[in-house]
């Protein structure tokens, strides 16, 4: 199992909103156009280290 995880990168995401969002009622796309607007509406903080990657939002 480490072999394995050693060959993959995690991007995690992390973000405040002044709503909770309910995830259960949004399709693939609205997810994706959700993010896609959090990144071009705002100035993201990147952090990487060995292998993953942080966006804070």
């Amino acid at each position: 199992m480490e072999a394995v995880s050693r060959g993959l990168t995690f991007i995690d995401i992390h973000f405040d909103t002044e709503h909770p969002i309910v995830y259960e009622g949004l399709d693939e796309l609205q997810v994706e156009t959700l993010a896609l607007n959090m990144l071009t509406e705002c100035r993201a903080e990147i952090r990487r280290d060995e292998k993953d990657i942080t966006i804070y939002l």
